[in-house]
């Protein structure tokens, strides 16, 4: 069984990523982006917030985008997936965008998933959830996670 492996999802945690993809949710109605997406988007010099503003991608639920990768990142990819609106999530919509990710992920070939838990800074515990399913239903198949920094245990 593979150990997943849950990391900072700062500038310096993705600075420090190596790994050929990366799948990043996003809500519908949050902006501006928040936690790992975020710090994403400021080392993709906003590229996630501009296919935002033109609506190339809203963060509904079953909405997913591939973007390349042009920055000092040690990514190839990143999948961003879109989550709904933050007063419909819970447990069953988290299984839901979860599981979906990963299904495109692994149709993508990638060998080794790294997923961004979604943030919503009022409330951790969507956070929590979210990183509770990945856990749950894709442990085998996630190799690393990248969480809001204030949820990382120190060390």
């Amino acid at each position: 069984m593979a150990l997943m492996t849950v990391r900072s999802g700062d500038l310096e945690g993705l600075e420090g990523l190596h790994s050929e993809a990366l799948g990043v949710f996003c809500w519908s109605d949050l902006r501006p982006l928040a936690g790992v997406a975020g710090f994403l988007d400021w080392r993709l010099c906003g590229a996630l917030s501009r296919a935002l503003i033109s609506e190339q991608f809203r963060g509904d639920v079953n909405e997913s985008m591939l973007m390349p990768v042009q920055s000092r990142l040690h990514l190839q990819r990143v999948f961003v997936f879109g989550l709904g609106q933050i007063r419909e999530f819970n447990r069953e919509r988290a299984v839901e965008v979860c599981g979906a990710a990963i299904d495109v992920l692994v149709k993508a070939g990638v060998e080794k998933i790294c997923l961004a838990v979604p943030t919503h800074r009022p409330d951790p515990s969507k956070a929590l959830t979210f990183l509770n399913v990945i856990d749950e239903i894709a442990r085998d198949s996630v190799h690393s996670v990248l969480v809001e920094p204030s949820l990382v245990a120190p060390d």
